[in-house]
């Protein structure tokens, strides 16, 4: 499959932003140097006006709720534009959030030095050594940060806060004060304590053969004497043999041993909290974590990660707002002592110690502070809504489909703090194709393959041979967008919209796609593979328009209150 938004247009639209009333900020070219970028404004609603231009080499930059500030970063410097002329708030900036109204801002300096500042207004100093910046509100009133490994909570007029020491990693700190986060530790293991020498007693007294002297005929007065005292001597040299073999292996257990006695294992351990907002519980000591968080890095998933709940972690899956989370916890079983003898190699230990300790886990659901372990043993995929009230997951995974992988979904209801038992929401649902949306619509795919399938709405078939990456849902307007039919070999397929459930058809021969933040979709049609370019059509009011012709990309749009909500530097 093509991939919707190649690399320029994705770059391109990551720098430009638009509010809901139509005012658009833009980058007039990415250089890719490290000087920053030329940007721009304009009201689409008056496209005789000329552009304005806000400042150059910018880094980064948000818009505010009005979208008539735009604060930013230039060579370390923190400025605010106000459409027309821009102030200087603070240099030696590494770090920045803004009020959605504009108004103030926290910043961190190359000092990591946190500050507070109202725009027009002497600076706040917040604390020093600071090492992350956790969570901040919208209105900038509560800020969580680390410091010396420690946890802080801050809240303007208020002083600050140290919620836990020993910090590893913050999963999520919630506008009521609540947090998930993990502490780590490291233990040493002696690996001669998980070694049952069972043959100890018999090498201490084992002693290093000597063998047999051979005869000598001239020793002997007839030839009879001297075959005698020769088989004699074969079966006592066969016998030192055997003695010298045993001999020799002894000597491996005792280099072996020794080996062992100066060997240790690092283990490490997470341990999984929750603070309730006065103080914390744990949840689990023995965390499923190897700190590898899948954040979507995908231009498809990072457009919609404003759209859809997706499962953006490996290790767990929390909700958005409301303290639930879903983790693995290690079955670490007694380790059961491996024989001496039966050993080779100090890495064979390890490979015992490492089976017992992490080869087995299990899943659970932590509600606030309580913990239930979901009974189902391969289930997995887990996706919770925002409001921590359902659950959806994969289990019962098969090969039956000949299209690939299938599974059972079901679905999790949470009430009274405590999940209820499953129940079966879906059969046959293609592995690894489940959404959520953030107003709970269930979409998935059935009978897919190379993620193309039958594409189902709340378990009702919308349509056949969807291209599943391809599907963009606008949430305002209960609307989505796809494609289907795709041919890689032409680099183009037919886009469909879905809205409240009827399905029309917008046009064949779709190579790309976008939507504006209002709603209005964008396409490119009868696209070139040779000469790179299509004719852009514009659709709105059930109409297609044709608006251009030789477009090579269409440049997405990121909705300014989205930047602001996801804002991540």
């Amino acid at each position: 499959m093509a991939q919707y938004v190649n690399e320029i247009s994705f770059y391109l639209g990551v720098y430009t932003q638009m509010t809901r009333d139509g005012k658009i900020f833009f980058a007039d070219k990415i250089s890719g140097s490290a000087n920053g970028l030329n940007l721009y404004y304009r009201d689409v609603n008056k496209p005789k006006q000329e552009p304005v231009k806000i400042d150059s080499e910018i880094e980064y930059y948000l818009v505010n709720e009005s979208g008539d500030r735009v604060t930013y970063l230039k060579q370390a410097t923190l400025y605010q534009h106000n459409l027309k002329d821009k102030e200087k708030i603070a240099g030696d900036v590494d770090y920045f959030r803004v009020s959605y109204d504009g108004k103030k801002v926290i910043y961190l300096n190359h000092d990591d030095v946190l500050y507070l500042q109202y725009i027009g207004k002497d600076k706040e100093k917040i604390d020093s050594d600071v090492s992350e910046i956790i969570y901040i509100d919208d209105d900038l009133k509560n800020i969580y940060y680390k410091k010396d490994g420690s946890l802080y909570e801050k809240t303007e007029g208020k002083d600050k806060i140290r919620i836990a020491s020993e910090v590893y990693s913050v999963i999520k700190v919630y506008p009521s004060g609540e947090a998930f986060y993990i502490k780590h530790d490291d233990t040493e293991l002696k690996l001669n304590d998980y070694v049952e020498d069972d043959m100890r007693e018999i090498d201490s007294t084992m002693k290093e053969p000597v063998a047999p002297k051979s005869p000598s005929i001239w020793d002997y007065d007839s030839y009879d004497d001297y075959w005698a005292a020769k088989d004699l001597y074969d079966l006592q040299y066969a016998e030192y043999l055997r003695e010298k073999e045993n001999y020799e292996k002894k000597k491996d257990r005792d280099r072996l041993r020794s080996n062992l006695s100066e060997e240790t294992m690092t283990v490490s351990s997470h341990m999984l909290y929750y603070y309730d907002g006065e103080k914390e519980i744990k949840l689990t000591d023995s965390l499923v974590y190897d700190g590898y968080r899948n954040k979507y890095n995908s231009e498809w998933a990072i457009k919609m990660s404003g759209t859809f709940v997706m499962d953006a972690y490996r290790d767990y899956t929390v909700a958005d707002n409301k303290p639930v989370i879903i983790f693995s916890a290690r079955k670490q079983s007694a380790v059961k002592k491996a024989k001496h003898s039966e050993l080779s190699s100090v890495f064979e230990v390890k490979l015992i110690v490492n089976e017992s300790l992490y080869s087995d886990s299990e899943n659970f659901i932590a509600v606030k502070g309580n913990v239930t372990a979901i009974e189902l043993e391969d289930a997995q995929n887990f996706l919770i809504d925002p409001d921590g009230k359902t659950v959806y997951f994969f289990d019962n995974i098969s090969d039956k489909n000949s299209s690939g992988k299938s599974s059972d979904v079901y679905k999790m209801s949470i009430s009274d703090n405590k999940p209820q038992k499953p129940e079966l929401y879906d059969s046959d649902v293609s592995l690894g194709s489940l959404l959520l949306t953030y107003d709970n619509k269930v979409i998935y795919l059935k009978d897919a393959k190379n993620y193309k399938g039958d594409f189902y709405i709340d378990k009702e078939r919308i349509d056949y041979d969807v291209e599943f990456l391809s599907i963009h849902y606008l949430k305002d307007s209960d609307t989505f967008i796809y494609m289907v039919d795709w041919n890689d070999k032409n680099d183009s397929g037919t886009l469909k919209i879905c809205k409240n459930g009827k399905v029309v058809k917008i046009a064949d021969d779709v190579h790309d796609f976008e939507y504006t933040p209002s709603g209005v979709i964008l396409y490119l049609c009868d696209y070139s593979s040779k000469y790179k370019y299509g004719d852009l059509y514009i659709y709105k009011n059930n109409k297609s328009e044709k608006i251009d012709d030789k477009v090579a990309v269409i440049i997405p749009i990121i909705d300014t209150e989205f930047k602001y909500r996801n804002t991540d530097m």
